[in-house]
């Protein structure tokens, strides 16, 4: 061949890379070249050190440290089940794996334990995928006990997405209060704000000895002003539970002194935005110049009262509308005062 005819090619068999790992894995199984043993639940997985850890950080710091010599190894992560370990074993030598129902929980645990943030993730979007009303709380429940925050947020997406479905379960009665702040303090919750009203109510008097106490907070947490003056008058006000309450009642007074302005102010635009639940509707007003300053937060309201030194009857009277208020101004200013009667005979 003359000079000029010279060249080279680049060949690279892609199948033999793949067939390569393949029999590799056929030689583990049959425990063929192995020089590692792992003991998981009573059983042993054999494999080869060194395809481990070419794929796993895990098993090479592992291999490279004080188990450099050993031979056989010992799980002790008593939620690392044969079958997930012997799954992630197989996916490092053959880069595939299956994730089911079934599986998903055990091979999450364990892909984070081996550092196989690929697994992980797909786990991760599986629940995304497959969350529902029966089991959410079993996504809950993984993502407490391995504090994963990724799936607490998935559970917490989930049930603010679905809140009307998941007041009816029966776990949601057994919510703790800390979960019930948060999902009633989120911007994202969908539902309305007297739906939000009566689920706290609902789960306050399932255990009403233990969860009085989370009264006031929970019901300072509700949007009173975004709520309508009858439902205010006629549901939120005959509740005894918020009657017998000074706190409580001194928060409803607050929330009227928005109420008439922002009723007017949403007749205009709920034609247009029916389908959007108060809290993201308050967001809309919120950039409203005309509306902006009447759908402040009461809760603000009440710091800056509680700073200034104001009184609770000084709140009441504030918020009256030269008559023509349709709240009970009278009957809210007679609770409070009957109330202060009976804890100032108690003390």
């Amino acid at each position: 061949m003359s000079d000029q005819n010279l060249t080279h090619i680049n060949f690279c068999a892609i199948n033999r890379f793949s067939s390569s790992y393949n029999a590799l894995n056929t030689m583990r199984r049959k425990n063929e070249f192995c020089d590692i043993q792992f003991a998981v639940g009573g059983i042993k997985i054999s494999a080869h050190k060194a395809i481990l850890s070419s794929h796993s950080n895990y098993f090479n710091d592992m291999f490279i440290g004080n188990f450099k010599d050993s031979k056989l190894l010992d799980i002790k992560n008593v939620e690392i089940t044969p079958r997930s370990f012997e799954l992630l074993i197989d996916f490092l030598y053959t880069s595939q794996i299956t994730i089911n129902h079934y599986n998903v929980q055990e091979l999450l645990i364990a892909s984070r334990f081996l550092m196989l943030n690929d697994v992980e993730k797909e786990c991760l979007k599986y629940l995304e995928q497959n969350i529902d009303i029966g089991n959410f709380m079993t996504v809950k429940r993984i993502a407490d006990m391995n504090e994963i925050k990724d799936l607490h947020e998935l559970f917490l997406s989930y049930v603010l997405k679905n809140y009307n479905n998941v007041v009816k379960s029966n776990t949601f009665l057994s919510f703790s209060f800390e979960l019930m702040m948060e999902l009633i303090q989120s911007d994202d919750l969908h539902a309305e704000e007297e739906e939000a009203y009566e689920s706290i109510m609902m789960w306050l008097k399932y255990d009403l000895n233990e969860r009085l106490k989370c009264l006031p907070e929970l019901f300072k947490s509700i949007r009173l002003s975004l709520m309508s003056i009858d439902y205010l008058n006629d549901i939120v006000q005959e509740e005894e539970l918020i009657r017998s309450d000074i706190t409580s009642m001194n928060y409803l007074c607050s929330a009227y002194k928005v109420v008439h302005q922002q009723e007017k102010s949403l007749v205009n635009v709920l034609t247009s935005t029916f389908n959007v639940t108060h809290r993201k509707f308050s967001k809309k007003l919120q950039s409203n110049p005309e509306t902006e300053k009447s759908v402040e937060n009461y809760d603000e309201d009440i710091e800056e009262q509680e700073k200034s030194g104001q009184s609770d009857d000084e709140e009441c009277e504030d918020t009256e509308d030269d008559g023509n208020d349709i709240f009970d101004w009278d009957k809210a200013k007679d609770d409070l005062e009957q109330l202060k009667l009976r804890f100032e005979e108690e003390l």
